[in-house]
């Protein structure tokens, strides 16, 4: 889930809004304390920003669409181990939603998950199959 510590643009449409409520008080004071908080959400905005172009985290608008991990799995049919071991594999495609490295994935488009898998067990090691013990059973 996306952090709203990260949302760039609910931050600066909050700092607009505290704005034009200063823009009407009548107390020098309150307008005062309004436009500090005006300036306390463009500096969280700041930090997302930052956020962002250090640490590979995706803007709000840039993480539309993207699937939770959750949602990957529903959608392709298989355990949400298996979508981590996909996109480990360089399978599926995912970003860092938030701070706590959580991921959204791409949505799978045209992927038929029968072929998915059946790609997945080329790229996983071959099976060794034990050799039978003398004597009977394995």
């Amino acid at each position: 889930m996306l952090s709203l510590l990260n949302d760039v643009t609910h931050w600066r449409n909050r700092a607009e809004e505290v704005r034009g409520v200063a823009e009407h008080l009548p107390n020098a004071e309150a307008r005062r304390v309004m436009l500090g908080i005006a300036e306390g959400y463009d500096r969280l905005a700041q930090g997302g920003e930052a956020r962002i172009a250090a640490g590979g985290i995706r803007s709000a608008e840039g993480l539309k669409g993207l699937l939770t991990l959750v949602e990957t799995a529903a959608t392709l049919g298989v355990h949400v181990d298996t979508v981590t071991k996909w996109h480990a594999n360089g399978m599926l495609v995912a970003y860092k939603a938030n701070d706590k490295n959580e991921l959204l994935y791409e949505p799978p488009t045209g992927i038929d998950p029968a072929v998915v898998i059946q790609q997945a067990r080329r790229r996983s090691k071959p099976r060794v199959t034990p050799s039978p013990t003398p004597g009977g059973e394995a």
